[in-house]
């Protein structure tokens, strides 16, 4: 794009970790199969997006979408330890989930990913 082709140092892409962790938690919280397609379909295409443009070799993508899958994966599962403690504390055993929580869901993702995000660093 505009001759542009990434920098020194390429590894592991970003792009790659943010989609494929993005996917992988939000696939864990929903737990919908249309969903799950659709999902990993998109952060496959933005990962494809970054070879397409020469910024990333094809190896780069498979560590990110590793390494975005694992991180998903362990950012689901102290959410769950986390939520499941605040939940037996806040509502009785056999309530959904209300307003407060599905909000405070939403907080904690951003704060996540503005934490891992590259331009933090």
């Amino acid at each position: 794009m505009n001759e542009y082709r990434g920098g020194k140092f390429g590894f592991v892409s970003s792009h790659a970790t943010n989609s494929f962790g993005l996917a992988m938690f939000s696939t864990l919280l929903f737990k919908d199969k249309g969903f799950t397609f659709f999902i990993f379909s998109w952060a496959l295409l933005n990962s494809y997006s970054r070879i397409y443009l020469g910024v990333h070799y094809p190896g780069d993508i498979l560590a990110g979408g590793l390494l975005g899958i694992l991180l998903g994966w362990l950012v689901y599962w102290l959410y769950d330890r986390f939520i499941n403690r605040m939940v037996t504390v806040i509502a009785k055993p056999h309530q959904q989930y209300d307003t407060r929580t599905i909000v405070f869901t939403g907080i904690l993702s951003i704060v996540i990913i503005l934490l891992s995000a590259k331009t933090l660093i």
